[in-house]
């Protein structure tokens, strides 16, 4: 039960960092990546770093976390790492950390999507596979 904990918890980090740092970038370039600057790319490290810890420690912490509290949890953590990483770069003070959080639950969402449909496409391609060898 623990090891599983820890190993959901260490296999998280590099999703959830990617999930922060590039919605992070996306957020304080306001989408134009021409813009992009080593201080963005540090920041936005920092709120990854910030929001995977963070999150390997909920996986320790709670039983069990749903497709969709992982998406909305990625969302609140990157939020709350933005808001405390920098200062905002468009409107109110939490604006951006909002839109920041927001990009990564969407990424978290598109992450899931696509690793479910992966992983129904290769148990449907097995099954497929080993009903045309059964011999008849």
């Amino acid at each position: 039960m623990i090891s599983q904990k820890v190993t959901r918890a260490v296999n998280s980090l590099p999703e959830k960092f990617g999930e922060a740092w590039l919605s992070c970038v996306v957020a304080m370039t306001q989408g134009d990546l021409d813009s992009l600057t080593w201080k963005h790319v540090v920041v936005a490290y920092n709120t990854g770093i910030k929001t995977a810890i963070t999150y390997a420690i909920c996986c320790l912490l709670l039983r069990r976390i749903s497709a969709f509290g992982a998406i909305a949890l990625t969302g609140v953590l990157t939020s709350f790492a933005d808001l405390v990483t920098h200062p905002t770069h468009f409107g109110p003070a939490w604006s951006e950390a909002v839109a920041t959080g927001f990009g990564a639950s969407f990424l978290a969402l598109i992450f899931h999507l696509v690793v479910v449909k992966i992983s129904r496409k290769g148990y449907q391609y097995d099954s497929v596979k080993r009903s045309r060898n059964k011999p008849h």
